[in-house]
């Protein structure tokens, strides 16, 4: 089995914490910059004894999903950041295809749902949603 970690702030704190819980893999932020960056992320996490295998918020696609202009541009990059991701042998991408607002994240309709184990979770459901405002510039 293995166990991956959300770690933010990626510190050397962070990373040596999830080794002595087991962790064997980090789930991190798309860094933003050239390939180098990326190489630099993977030897950090790599250097704590644990494997860089998943890469979050790639990039915004609020202009692709919402099918505004911009939505090819925005594709481009998608693309080159996978491309990017392949190079340095991280493999697995997660990513949401909704939109996301500075300081709300993605549209959830509840933050007090149980899950497994009576854990608490975000959830969507979008019956709820039938008297919710508008979010600007969804079209």
């Amino acid at each position: 089995m293995r166990i991956g970690l959300v770690l933010q702030p990626l510190s050397e704190q962070s990373l040596r914490l999830a080794v002595q819980i087991g962790a064997t893999d980090v789930v991190a932020g798309m860094p933003e910059g050239d390939f180098d960056e990326l190489i630099r992320l993977k030897s950090r996490v790599e250097d704590a004894g644990l494997s860089l295998s998943v890469l979050e918020g790639l990039l915004g696609i609020d202009e692709v999903v919402l099918g505004n202009e911009g939505r090819d541009a925005r594709i481009e990059a998608f693309q080159e950041g996978l491309r990017k991701m392949g190079a340095a042998g991280v493999p697995t991408l997660c990513y949401n295809f909704m939109v996301w607002r500075p300081g709300i994240g993605v549209v959830r309709t509840s933050y007090t749902t149980r899950e497994r184990g009576g854990s608490w979770v975000s959830s969507f459901d979008a019956d709820l949603l039938a008297e919710a405002p508008d979010i600007p510039g969804a079209t």
